[in-house]
């Protein structure tokens, strides 16, 4: 008897959800601000190359592999190639990389709900660029309040992530 497993709840969540995890929140903010810096076309061409002959064949094989196996991407290794493959260790790294990756994002997505949140407040109004450094100098030195806004916003996307998907009958 097959498994049953879940699928995306449309066409346009896979898309987005795919587009945010590819794009990240790096390629917003450091992206223009290193066009500027280090030589403006030249650099984007640069990077248009890398994107299209690294990153787009590996999101490729990735979704490929998805496709094909219906399985994670440490078991779908294991289940294309043979016992002891070092292929094996692609998958590891690719969970690996998202599970860090995903640790980062969530600590900066916990510090821009605790800015939301002060801000509409009004804490930062009439504030120097001088308290604004100190006031989220003095956030990140608190752990519980860094961990309440980042709890929160697990919870959030959790319910978020669950509501997008269902089951296949």
């Amino acid at each position: 008897m097959e498994q049953k497993r879940e699928n995306w709840g449309s066409r346009f969540g896979f898309i987005m959800a795919t587009a945010g995890f590819a794009i990240g929140l790096g390629n917003i903010w450091r992206f223009p601000y290193m066009v500027g810096t280090n030589g403006g076309g030249a650099f984007l061409v640069v990077y248009l190359a890398i994107c299209f002959t690294i990153c787009v064949p590996l999101f490729i094989a990735e979704i490929s592999l998805g496709r094909k196996t219906r399985l994670s991407p440490i078991q779908g290794m294991r289940k294309l190639t043979h016992k002891g493959s070092p292929w094996v260790l692609i998958g590891w790294i690719g969970a690996i990389a998202c599970i860090l990756l995903m640790s980062y994002y969530l600590m900066v997505i916990g510090w821009m709900a605790a800015y939301f949140v002060k801000a509409v407040s009004g804490v930062f109004a009439g504030a120097t660029p001088e308290q604004t450094e100190a006031m989220f100098t003095g956030f990140v030195a608190d752990p519980v309040q860094v961990g309440a806004y980042t709890l929160g916003i697990v919870i959030l996307l959790g319910v978020i992530v669950t509501r997008g998907l269902k089951n296949v009958d």
